[in-house]
C-alpha cells in the first residue's frame, strides 16, 4: 500500500484533477486497511470480540468493494478509451461515480465496524447473575 501510495510521491496534484487516479488511490488505502485489520482480527483478544459480528462482514466487504471493486472500475475506465482510441464519455460520470461509491461503500463499512463492536462488546455483557445483559440481543440475531 504504502509503495503504491508513494509513486504518486511529488504528483499528488494529478489526484485532484484525473477521476480515474481517484479510484486507483482510494483502491490501494482500501487495501491498506483491509491488510491491517485482518492480521488485527486474528489476534486472539480482538478476534474474542469479533468473531460471529458485523465487523467481520464489514472487514471482507470494505476489501472486496473499496479494493477490487475500485480498481477494476479505475483500469476500465482507463483502459476502454484506450481500446476504443477515444476520450472517456465524460468525466463528470466518472467523477460522479467515484464519489457515490466512495461515500457509500466507505459509510458501509464503517457502520459494519460500528456494528460488530457493539454486537460483540453486548454479547459480553453479563448482569450480576451472570445472565446475559443483553437477552433480547441474542435472540434477536440467532
Amino acid at each position: 500500500m504504502i509503495n503504491g501510495l508513494l509513486t504518486l510521491r511529488g504528483a499528488w496534484h494529478k489526484v485532484a484533477q484525473d477521476p480515474i487516479l481517484k479510484f486507483f488511490v482510494v483502491a490501494v488505502t482500501f487495501y491498506g486497511m483491509s491488510t491491517f485489520e485482518g492480521p488485527m482480527l486474528s489476534i486472539k483478544s480482538v478476534n474474542a470480540l469479533s468473531h460471529y459480528t458485523d465487523w467481520t462482514i464489514g472487514h471482507v466487504h470494505g476489501g472486496t468493494l473499496g479494493w477490487n471493486a475500485f480498481l477494476a472500475f479505475g483500469m476500465f475506465y482507463w483502459m476502454f478509451p484506450r481500446l476504443y482510441q477515444t476520450k472517456l464519455w465524460s468525466t463528470k460520470l466518472c467523477e460522479w461515480h467515484f464519489w457515490l461509491g466512495t461515500i457509500g461503500i466507505f459509510s458501509y463499512w464503517l457502520s459494519m465496524q460500528w456494528a460488530g463492536i457493539t454486537q460483540g462488546l453486548m454479547w459480553r455483557a453479563f448482569d450480576e447473575n451472570g445472565a446475559l445483559a443483553y437477552p433480547d440481543f441474542v435472540e434477536t440475531v440467532t
